[in-house]
Protein backbone atom coordinates (compact mmCIF):
# COMPACT_ATOMS: atom_id res chain seq x y z
CA UNK A 1 0.00 0.00 0.00
CA UNK A 2 1.37 3.12 -0.80
CA UNK A 3 1.45 6.15 1.32
CA UNK A 4 2.46 10.12 1.40
CA UNK A 5 4.30 11.91 3.69
CA UNK A 6 3.16 15.46 3.68
CA UNK A 7 6.82 17.60 4.42
CA UNK A 8 6.71 20.11 7.04
CA UNK A 9 5.61 23.29 5.17
CA UNK A 10 3.94 21.64 2.53
CA UNK A 11 0.34 22.98 1.28
CA UNK A 12 -0.96 19.55 2.60
CA UNK A 13 1.17 19.85 6.36
CA UNK A 14 -0.20 23.46 6.41
CA UNK A 15 -4.12 22.86 6.11
CA UNK A 16 -3.63 19.76 8.10
CA UNK A 17 -2.17 22.28 11.28
CA UNK A 18 -4.49 25.49 10.52
CA UNK A 19 -7.45 22.40 10.63
CA UNK A 20 -5.99 21.29 13.78
CA UNK A 21 -5.89 24.81 15.06
CA UNK A 22 -9.98 25.07 13.92
CA UNK A 23 -11.21 21.95 15.60
CA UNK A 24 -9.45 23.24 18.83
CA UNK A 25 -10.78 26.75 18.63
CA UNK A 26 -14.22 25.43 18.17
CA UNK A 27 -14.53 22.31 20.12
CA UNK A 28 -15.67 23.76 23.44
CA UNK A 29 -18.82 24.26 22.65
CA UNK A 30 -20.99 28.04 23.23
CA UNK A 31 -24.61 28.44 22.69
CA UNK A 32 -25.00 31.96 21.42
CA UNK A 33 -25.03 33.26 17.51
CA UNK A 34 -21.15 34.48 17.91
CA UNK A 35 -19.97 31.46 18.19
CA UNK A 36 -21.45 29.91 15.40
CA UNK A 37 -21.09 32.78 13.20
CA UNK A 38 -17.27 32.14 13.92
CA UNK A 39 -17.72 29.10 13.00
CA UNK A 40 -18.81 29.00 9.61
CA UNK A 41 -16.99 32.10 8.56
CA UNK A 42 -13.80 30.69 10.02
CA UNK A 43 -14.53 27.47 8.08
CA UNK A 44 -15.39 29.04 4.53
CA UNK A 45 -12.09 31.08 5.13
CA UNK A 46 -10.16 27.62 5.72
CA UNK A 47 -11.93 26.24 2.41
CA UNK A 48 -11.75 29.57 0.48
CA UNK A 49 -7.62 28.97 1.41
CA UNK A 50 -7.57 25.42 0.25
CA UNK A 51 -9.85 25.29 -2.24
CA UNK A 52 -7.51 25.87 -5.61
CA UNK A 53 -4.99 22.53 -4.79
CA UNK A 54 -7.31 20.47 -2.15
CA UNK A 55 -10.85 21.36 -3.06
CA UNK A 56 -13.18 18.65 -2.47
CA UNK A 57 -10.80 17.57 0.52
CA UNK A 58 -10.48 21.28 1.98
CA UNK A 59 -14.70 21.06 1.73
CA UNK A 60 -15.42 17.94 3.08
CA UNK A 61 -13.40 18.30 6.29
CA UNK A 62 -14.68 22.15 7.16
CA UNK A 63 -18.36 20.25 6.51
CA UNK A 64 -17.20 17.43 8.80
CA UNK A 65 -16.42 20.01 11.43
CA UNK A 66 -19.56 22.27 11.07
CA UNK A 67 -21.79 19.11 11.26
CA UNK A 68 -20.11 17.31 14.35
CA UNK A 69 -20.39 20.47 16.21
CA UNK A 70 -23.94 21.06 15.43
CA UNK A 71 -24.35 17.54 16.47
CA UNK A 72 -22.73 17.82 19.67
CA UNK A 73 -24.94 21.20 20.08
CA UNK A 74 -28.17 19.19 19.72
CA UNK A 75 -26.82 16.19 21.73
CA UNK A 76 -26.11 19.00 24.93
CA UNK A 77 -29.65 20.04 24.38
CA UNK A 78 -31.24 17.04 24.33
CA UNK A 79 -33.32 15.98 27.51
Amino acid sequence: MASKRFEKGSEEWQMFREYWALCQQFWELEDNDEYWEQVIYSTNEFYKKYKENNEIFAKEIALALVDTLDKKSKKEKEP
